[in-house]
């Protein structure tokens, strides 16, 4: 065998592998804007988040309970009767 031969042996893997990841970076960063830049963990640390704002303590929503108006009935009373008819004496049974 040729040293010619032999060095395409010997990097023909490598050099392969090399230029299909430059073809790939190219598409991510061409199609996608993907760069690989310099790594996360290099880059100063970001700054802490500011804490909420907190006006005081806690209350509830001021207005009228009922904006549209205040429910209608009783709800303590006595259920107000069928209205498609039916059984009327009270018993679910029919009796």
């Amino acid at each position: 065998m040729s040293l010619m031969m032999g060095l395409v042996f010997v990097l023909g893997a490598p050099v392969t592998v090399t230029a299909i990841s430059l073809l790939e970076m190219r598409r991510l960063r061409s199609r996608y804007g993907i760069r690989l830049g310099v790594h996360p963990a290099a880059l100063p640390p970001l700054p802490p988040p500011r804490p909420a704002y907190s006006p005081g303590p806690q209350i509830p929503p001021q207005g009228h309970p009922y904006p549209y108006g205040a429910p209608t009935g009783n709800p303590y009373g006595a259920p107000s009767p069928n209205p498609y008819g039916g059984n009327r004496s009270g018993n679910p049974y029919g009796g």
